[in-house]
């Protein structure tokens, strides 16, 4: 029997209590976490996309804007994926030098992970005792110093072919030559003599090398770079917005075809050569290239490895080479372009004494605490102290090739060859831009900026594996 006057509340008000308690709880919880976690400090971006709408097609730049704002160490989140950008040497060295273990994990979008047979070769595998392993015998069998002075040779046999060739194209210095497409062909095949050396090849191996395996070389340097939705937003993976997933396998099996083909052409010769030594005979061809040290590497384990891992190696050297070393020598040629001055310096110095090689090839930072006038071309800045700096990762303010664990194992191959390759090109070769260039005009009307001559270069970068201009250098040459 219940009591007069007696109060009992009503379900509404303990909807409301209940939902009161909970928003304490959670507004506790989160004040702890966010104790727990400390993130530096960073840009607010979009409630489900984050910062992705803001980077534009110029990431590098547009962050090291952000920087500037919010300090050397930022937090931002790409997508529903926390980032934290470090642009200082200070930070930098603490990420790649003292805490470096932590950090030695290296993300892969959707076009790494395939091109990497879902991270099975030394670039974007798992940290760990295999990654070690085959890291070692990369660096000291296949990409070792005395390895690489076997090819030297060969890479002044084909820069001399390039630059006569180039000097045949120009006509005497009438037409223009596209300095990024001789030097590309010269890049590709010196890094494929290294990994093939000029090894028997089927019919079927050279048709695709000579094929859509040289065609496609842009499309997978721009997939590798490519910002895919579905890698950040991953309820949208399944539905491929932008298609790159589709290209992605399209231009993976065309890839993959070569590959598998040059391991079992490689395979076939091998045997050839084991049952020859067998039967006491010698064999017709008894070089030993790359993929004929990868297919007869036996590790600690004593296990061979499979021809995923041989293919997933095989793409990272090559790609791993040929893109970086290109891109780099474009962009040293064509600001010596436009610095005339410079260039009449450079060329004059190396007649004498061939002092700036190393430093027409060396990129800069854009902090301009480490450089004073950062974006300015000044190649001399790292002649006043390259007695005590060097790329290796032991510097903090120069790091082309990365540092700590993750460093790039093939450092060696783009060092000496992309000072050779500039420095032949421009002391071989007297350079002037073409005037009226399609390639020029379709800069400035991207950039919209019309008070520009036509014959006067812009320089722009575009989004891909090794941030490109985003046009080919175009150039009139006739020899020195």
């Amino acid at each position: 029997m219940e009591l007069e006057g007696q109060w009992s509340p009503g379900p509404l008000f303990t909807a409301l209590l209940a939902a009161l308690v909970i928003t304490l709880l959670l507004i506790v919880h989160g004040r702890r976490t966010q104790k727990k976690n400390q993130r530096p400090p960073g840009p607010r971006g979009w409630p489900v996309l984050g910062l992705l709408p803001y980077l534009g097609a110029s990431p590098h730049q547009n962050l090291a804007s952000m920087a500037k704002k919010y300090g050397p160490l930022m937090s931002i989140k790409l997508g529903s994926r926390n980032v934290v950008v470090a642009s200082s040497p200070e930070t930098a060295e603490e990420f790649l030098r003292f805490k470096d273990r932590i950090w030695s994990a290296r993300f892969a979008n959707t076009a790494a992970r395939v091109f990497s047979y879902q991270r099975d070769g030394v670039v974007f595998a798992d940290y760990g005792t295999e990654w070690r392993e085959l890291k070692k015998a990369l660096t000291s069998e296949l990409l070792s110093a005395k390895r690489l002075s076997e090819f030297q040779a060969s890479r002044k046999e084909e820069l001399l072919k390039a630059i006569h060739g180039a000097i045949r194209d120009s006509c005497g210095g009438t037409k223009p030559v596209r300095i990024a497409s001789m030097l590309r062909k010269v890049v590709v095949n010196n890094i494929l003599r290294m990994m093939l050396n000029g090894g028997s090849l089927s019919q079927r191996a050279k048709a695709l090398l000579t094929g859509e395996f040289m065609e496609r070389m842009d499309e997978v340097f721009f997939l590798l770079g490519a910002f895919h939705i579905g890698d950040y937003v991953p309820w949208l993976d399944w539905f491929d917005p932008q298609g790159l997933r589709k290209r992605t396998m399209g231009t993976f099996k065309i890839y993959d075809a070569l590959w598998q083909t040059i391991i079992d052409d490689h395979k076939m010769k091998l045997e050839a050569a084991s049952k020859a030594q067998s039967e006491g005979t010698s064999a017709t061809d008894t070089i030993k290239d790359m993929v004929d040290s990868l297919l007869t590497h036996s590790g600690d384990c004593g296990q061979h490895m499979e021809d995923s891992r041989i293919k997933a190696v095989l793409q990272d050297v090559f790609f791993g080479g040929a893109d970086p070393m290109c891109v780099a020598i474009e962009w040293a040629l064509s600001e010596l372009l436009r610095n005339p001055h410079i260039l009449e310096k450079a060329q004059a110095e190396v007649d004498t004494r061939r002092p700036c090689c190393w430093s027409m090839s060396t990129p800069s930072s854009e902090y301009p605490e480490v450089y004073a006038r950062p974006l300015e071309f000044c190649p001399e800045r790292f002649m006043v102290e390259k007695s005590s700096k060097d790329v290796h990762g032991t510097h903090f303010d120069l790091l082309p090739f990365g540092s700590g664990r993750r460093i790039c194992a093939g450092k060696g191959v783009g060092t000496p060859p992309r000072s050779v390759y500039s420095c032949a090109v421009y002391t071989n070769l007297q350079l002037q831009v073409a005037r009226k260039c399609e390639t020029w005009k379709t800069l400035i009307w991207k950039t919209n900026m019309e008070e520009l001559l036509p014959e006067e270069p812009i320089l722009m970068s575009s989004l891909c594996l090794g941030y490109p201009k985003a046009s080919s250098s175009t150039a009139k040459q006739k020899h020195r």
